[in-house]
């Protein structure tokens, strides 16, 4: 993002004086392709903005990180938590005398009707699956399949979810 972008997104829309209604357009001011989303204070993005597709439907709860270095898509429905961490950037591991070694980038989807619990961390190139519950707390490592519930570090499944 841009300097004057970062600061809209950021520092601007993402203010507690605002609404939640006033703080997505200010967003979609800003360049954030979101509509009809809850968004509520201190969101911060990271990465590009044009990276974010988030279906209606969807609540963003206080405090969320969305590092978009790779694309992140939330299908409609979806809810995070406060505190929710979604990480699409990595480095490799370098030599011992370097060991923050280069940047890779990997997308991150959330299917329809999840539901991401409070600090929850989701790391790069994972796929949750519709309908899933992620317990507050857990960091995602791999692909959750849908109607299941996850919790831990690393995040394993803990039982299974009933599916409409």
């Amino acid at each position: 993002m841009r300097a004057l972008q970062r600061f809209w997104i950021n520092g601007v829309a993402a203010h507690p004086v605002w609404s939640l209604r006033a703080r997505a357009l200010l967003m979609r001011m800003g360049g954030a392709g979101i509509k009809h989303v809850a968004v509520y204070p201190h969101l911060h993005i990271e990465g590009e903005i044009s990276n974010l597709r988030i279906a209606r439907g969807c609540g963003i709860n206080a405090n969320v990180t969305l590092d978009a270095h790779a694309p992140i898509t939330m299908d409609a429905n979806v809810g995070l938590a406060y505190g929710v961490c979604l990480v699409t950037a990595s480095h490799t591991m370098g030599p011992s005398h370097d060991r923050w070694g280069i940047v890779e980038a990997e997308p991150i989807t959330i299917g329809a009707g999840t539901w991401v619990g409070a600090n929850v961390v989701i790391l790069p190139g994972v796929t949750i699956g519709a309908g899933c519950m992620i317990a507050a707390g857990a960091i995602v490592t791999k692909d959750c399949e849908p109607n299941t519930l996850y919790g831990g570090i690393p995040a394993k499944p803990l039982r299974s979810l009933d599916a409409d």
